[in-house]
């Protein structure tokens, strides 16, 4: 199976996951961390990199410019669009109805003893939200240029959770800390988890690949062991320790299981 994936730092865990199984895929990467989309071009079947920081990236990578879409089983797009940490910032300053706190807010404005709190906002104006969002994101403009040129499968891959290290006292994810303390992490993924599906599903000839189950706890955070030790782009060094953003080659391994 030949992939081509294409998304920022996190297509690492790709990366990394197909040199350690080479037999049954090979995978051409086109990324680069904090990849814009005024960087690549799709035209006549074609992707190309505009940028000569892309295309040295690329060289470093050992892929190379322009990749011809038909040559791929699937193309895969990583991250790259909403993740947790979008929905932790539209909800910041208030609770959701449908999360455990908006729920219980919600019962204490019906007792009459809700004066103080913080305004209380709709799952489904959130799910809106996100989905319009999702809609305006690199991955999904890219998504759109890709279909009108070919029709290979395309595979969406989002940003993992972050690992729940975020739970250390050192972290600074305050927000991320306030939704598990609040119990409210499986109502925050499956309100990711809708807006994507939502969004995507208007690609034709799609898919959309959500993390595994069994890599998440606290419903929003990904297991330390699919994030330790996650390798850079280049794959050359590993993140630092401190980093709780990128998956490793275990949590690859999950994603190109379920290929294409």
């Amino acid at each position: 199976m030949k992939l081509l994936a294409i998304g920022d730092s996190h297509t690492s865990k790709l990366i990394a996951a197909s040199m350690e199984n080479t037999a049954s895929v090979q995978l051409v990467p086109f990324a680069k961390p904090g990849i814009s989309l005024d960087e690549l071009n799709v035209s006549k079947g074609r992707i190309h990199a505009v940028s000569s920081d892309f295309k040295k990236r690329l060289e470093q990578l050992g892929s190379g410019t322009p990749q011809t879409l038909t040559d791929f089983d699937a193309i895969v797009l990583v991250a790259m669009s909403i993740s947790v940490f979008s929905v932790a910032r539209m909800s910041s300053d208030k609770l959701v109805t449908g999360w455990p706190s908006g729920n219980e807010a919600a019962q204490e404005l019906v007792s009459g003893n809700g004066e103080n709190l913080p305004p209380l906002l709709s799952n489904q104006a959130l799910q809106e939200g996100l989905i319009d969002l999702a809609r305006n994101s690199f991955s999904f403009k890219l998504a759109s240029e890709i279909r009108r040129e070919c029709d290979v499968p395309i595979v969406f891959v989002p940003q993992p959770f972050p690992s729940e290290q975020v739970l250390d006292k050192s972290s600074k994810l305050i927000e991320i800390k306030r939704i598990v303390k609040r119990g409210d992490g499986p109502g925050v993924a499956d309100t990711l988890n809708f807006a994507l599906i939502g969004a995507f599903e208007a690609i034709p000839n799609s898919r959309l690949h959500l993390q595994p189950k069994n890599t998440i706890v606290r419903g929003c955070l990904s297991k330390l062991e699919v994030m330790r030790g996650a390798k850079r782009l280049s794959q050359n060094s590993k993140q630092p320790k401190s980093d709780v953003l990128h998956g490793n080659a275990a949590l690859g391994k999950q994603f190109l299981d379920l290929m294409p």
